[in-house]
C-alpha cells in the first residue's frame, strides 16, 4: 500500500509541475497579449489624434452629412473661409 502512495504522489507532484508550467505560460501569453493591446491602444490614439490635427488645421472646408442630409461634423475652417470671404450673419 505504501508503494502505491508513492507512486501516487509522485504522480500527483508531476501532475502539479506541469499544471504550474502550463500556468506560466499561460500567464506569460496574457501578459505579452496585454503588452500588445496597450501598444496598438497608443498607436490608435496617435493616429487620431493626428487626424484631428490635419481636420482642425485644415484650410479646406470639410462637412460630414449623414444620409438624411443632417450635418453630423463641419470642420473648424467653415467659419474661417465664409467669415473671411464676406458672408457673416
Amino acid at each position: 500500500m505504501e508503494a502505491q502512495k508513492v507512486g501516487g504522489q509522485d504522480r500527483t507532484e508531476e501532475h502539479l509541475i506541469d499544471e504550474l508550467a502550463k500556468m506560466r505560460r499561460r500567464i506569460a501569453e496574457l501578459e505579452a497579449s496585454e503588452t500588445q493591446r496597450k501598444r496598438e491602444e497608443e498607436a490608435l490614439r496617435s493616429s487620431e489624434e493626428r487626424f484631428r490635427q490635419l481636420i482642425e488645421n485644415a484650410s479646406d472646408i470639410i462637412t460630414v452629412v449623414s444620409g438624411d442630409g443632417i450635418i453630423r461634423y463641419e470642420s473648424p475652417s467653415v467659419e474661417r473661409v465664409l467669415r473671411h470671404g464676406g458672408v457673416e450673419s
